[in-house]
């Protein structure tokens, strides 16, 4: 767990929030988000869900499993955005001369 503490950390460092502001955010304690921090706590599941949203992070990206800070979900989604538009027609590929 002490990938998320670390990210966490530094999250929460770069949006220049205090452990204070992060726990009234999270309805909290500031103990807590330094247990999470440096003390290698485990966080309760709602609680990831909501980091992951305050920082707009996924949560792959908290534990250590994804290396992009963006959320997957965009990712993928922009991945499909340029797919679908490679292969849509416009309205160049019709040979006006058919009826």
């Amino acid at each position: 767990m002490k990938v998320f503490g670390e990210r966490l950390r530094t999250l929460r460092l770069a949006h220049s929030m205090t452990q204070q502001t992060l726990a009234e955010m999270l309805c909290s304690e500031r103990t807590t988000i330094l247990g999470w921090e440096l003390k290698d706590k485990e966080p309760d599941y709602q609680f990831v869900v909501d980091i992951a949203d305050i920082f707009d992070v996924s949560i792959d990206y908290l534990f250590g499993r994804d290396d992009f800070i963006e959320k997957s979900r965009k990712r993928e989604m922009s991945k499909f955005d340029d797919e679908n538009s490679l292969n849509s027609p416009s309205h160049t590929d019709y040979n006006e001369a058919d009826p």
